[in-house]
């Protein structure tokens, strides 16, 4: 903090975790149902993706969960 590098770190964070979003954001709208609707709130880098119709999260969660995803 004090040798005032701290701002250009917060930058390239920034940078990175838009990049992960927006790469994120690409995967679900290809590989989630078709008719899936996807939030991108403004600021952080969460998504919101909503499914067309109801599921079983149980399986999708445990399938998720092996690829090191985790959702709430």
């Amino acid at each position: 903090l004090h040798a005032g590098h701290f701002p250009q770190h917060l930058e390239t964070l920034h940078r990175h975790y838009c990049h992960r979003r927006q790469l994120a954001a690409e995967m679900i709208q290809t590989y989630f149902p078709s008719g899936t609707q996807l939030q991108i709130p403004e600021g952080g880098f969460l998504l919101w993706p909503v499914l067309p119709k109801p599921v079983a999260l149980t399986e999708i969660r445990k399938k998720a969960l092996e690829q090191r995803i985790a959702f709430a």
